[in-house]
């Protein structure tokens, strides 16, 4: 079986086995939960179930663009494919999650060896915050594979320059970013990269070719998208709506530096209550994005002194007694395993 066969071995039956478990073990909450659940999930499994019947992107009180598309078209595949069952769910979040793990593996190994692939690929298995993730409803399971499919296009371009493999990079990124809008980032700095980096022994061709061929494949991804949402506002949102809510959600008078639902001014009001082609969700949206820069502006201090608070906020561990009573609690206690 070679050097490193029973290792491999071991590794493939260990992350086939916990995946199957794991199923077994944090049962996601069925469909109908989902549809009463505050938050996030509610918010997917409404929008994808009326793509379904309406054939358009719109979320709870009307939204249209609150969260990115990406990961209810997701949903709604699978629930068009297998109903109310959500177990298809898990296993096929799973499912993308092995594959990252496996391109990342690939990766490694073409840049260091076997022996540091599959000391990455344990590790990845071993990530209990993953254990956890793709039993849950969220949309950084389909994000995860897009980046580490976009990422191993974009080592590749790093050693050798080909127009169709920045194109579909970029393409890559875009369908990230229509999952997070974080993943138009991702693009920019990697074509960025890309254009620090240059090719050829003499630097043969020009830098900006490959550059501005991956930023053409972002535009075009995100392009149809952003047409959408100016059809629907009769404004520009390239992306998203929630931007500057969370922005303002970090960066207020009142911010903590945990995520704390709030709003300038009347914001609650008018975010709870419809009104027709999400006017109140972009008007909500840009009142949150002037007073969070205004606040930012005039309060720089503040700024930056919660700036270790929202970092220990976010990987602090749960409550006394409760760490191993529910996801959520086992989460947070996970991530603070791995920070540390």
């Amino acid at each position: 079986m070679g050097r490193y066969g029973v290792w491999i071995v071991i590794l493939v039956l260990f992350a086939v086995a916990s995946r199957m478990a794991l199923t077994v073990a944090y049962p996601m909450d069925p469909i109908e939960k989902m549809r009463q659940k505050p938050g996030d999930e509610q918010y997917y499994f409404y929008s994808a179930e009326n793509l379904i019947k309406h054939g358009e992107y719109t979320g709870t009180n009307g939204k249209k663009a609150y969260i990115p598309p990406g990961y209810p078209v997701y949903l709604a595949g699978n629930i068009l494919a297998y109903g109310s069952e959500r177990r298809p769910i898990q296993l096929t979040q799973n499912g993308l999650y092995l594959l990252s793990v496996l391109l990342l593996a690939w990766i490694v190994r073409r840049a260091y060896g076997m022996r540091e692939a599959l000391i990455a690929a344990g590790w990845l298995l071993l990530n209990p915050v993953w254990f956890i993730v793709p039993q849950q409803a969220v949309s950084e399971n389909l994000f995860i594979f897009l980046v580490v499919l976009a990422l191993s296009l974009f080592l590749a371009l790093a050693k050798r320059p080909q127009p169709v493999w920045a194109f579909m990079m970029g393409l890559l990124f875009a369908a990230s970013a229509l999952t997070r809008e974080v993943g138009l980032i991702y693009g920019l700095v990697a074509a960025l990269a890309l254009w620090r980096i240059g090719y050829g022994p003499k630097g043969k061709g020009s830098r900006w070719a490959i550059p501005l061929i991956a930023v053409g494949g972002l535009a075009i991804g995100i392009l149809p998208w952003t047409i959408r949402n100016a059809v629907v506002y009769k404004k520009l949102v390239p992306i998203t709506t929630n931007s500057n809510i969370n922005l303002y959600i970090g960066n207020n008078p009142r911010a903590t530096g945990d995520f704390i639902w709030v709003l300038p001014g009347d914001g609650i009001k008018l975010w709870n209550t419809y009104a027709p082609n999400g006017a109140n969700e972009i008007k909500v949206s840009e009142m949150a994005g002037r007073e969070a820069v205004r606040y930012m502006k005039d309060n720089p201090d503040k700024v930056v002194a919660l700036w270790p608070w929202k970092l220990a906020k976010v990987w602090l561990p749960p409550e006394p007694g409760k760490w191993a009573l529910d996801k959520d609690s086992v989460f947070r206690w996970y991530r603070t395993m791995f920070w540390i």
